[in-house]
């Protein structure tokens, strides 16, 4: 890897803000997937289903996202499609346990799709374009490397922030349920399981019950936390990024004059 291409500051700007705006990305990709099956209740096939907007939107706006790039430039319709997708993770903060699907989740898949429909042709045609041609291969091979440390970041770092919170979240939220200090330490254990855990078959119906909706209840607040992280990492990544080229335009074919680079 030759480190000196990250003299160029369009190039190493690119960079970092993909491994921000991937790592922010991955929270929906894993945990929304949970959230469907374990709290909300749907088949597997289901939660599939209902996932088809964000597919859907990104093949339909890759096209128009070309020929918008090509009309007023990379570095607006990605910072465009930044923003939009950035939404998404406030709207699915309103969710929470049987919610009406089609008021609530949809909406923010619709946004998150059209949003990073936006993004990834124009990121990428600035992560190709501020290099010379004879450098895009390398610009490719490190933008699609940084994609996939930042996807494995995100399975470590939102895994222990949602079982953290989920586990703090359940003692809390059965501290008034009455269970044996042995019932209390079983439902610890199985805690691990996030919104498949299950109460302890010593309750009776009606305690049992009121564990089962703490556990997707306290499922609800570990989604939330990670939204709220993933919503600051993907507009940390926007940042970073202007915080290399400052607010000068950048081209998809070409190096940033005010950022030259030396390749001798």
């Amino acid at each position: 890897m030759p480190l000196h291409l990250f003299r160029n500051r369009a190039f190493s700007g690119i960079n970092a803000l993909s491994l921000f705006h991937y790592l922010g990305l991955s929270s929906i990709f894993f945990f929304l997937t949970l959230n469907f099956q374990q709290v909300q209740g749907f088949t597997p096939f289901e939660a599939g289903l209902r996932q088809i907007p964000i597919p859907l939107c990104l093949f339909i706006m890759s096209r128009f996202a070309g020929r918008l790039t090509d009309r007023i430039g990379p570095q607006r319709v990605m910072t465009f499609g930044i923003l939009l997708a950035s939404t998404a993770f406030l709207v699915l903060l309103i969710p929470s346990v049987g919610d009406n699907y089609w008021l609530t989740f949809f909406p923010a898949l619709l946004l998150f799709g059209v949003g990073n429909g936006l993004t990834f042709v124009p990121l990428t045609a600035i992560a190709l374009g501020s290099l010379p041609a004879r450098y895009s291969g390398v610009a490719s091979g490190l933008n699609n490397a940084v994609s996939r440390i930042a996807q494995m970041l995100a399975v470590a770092i939102f895994g222990m922030v949602m079982l953290t919170t989920f586990r703090d979240s359940l003692i809390e939220q059965t501290q008034a349920i009455e269970m044996s200090a042995e019932a209390r330490t079983q439902l610890a254990a199985e805690a691990n399981n996030l919104g498949a855990t299950q109460a302890p078959a010593s309750l009776e119906s009606g305690a049992a019950q009121a564990v089962q909706a703490a556990v997707k209840l306290a499922f609800v607040q570990g989604w939330r936390n990670i939204l709220m992280i993933s919503f600051a990492l993907v507009l940390a990544g926007l940042f970073s990024f202007y915080l290399f080229i400052g607010f000068q335009p950048v081209t998809a074919n070409a190096k940033p004059e005010a950022a030259p680079i030396r390749l001798e």
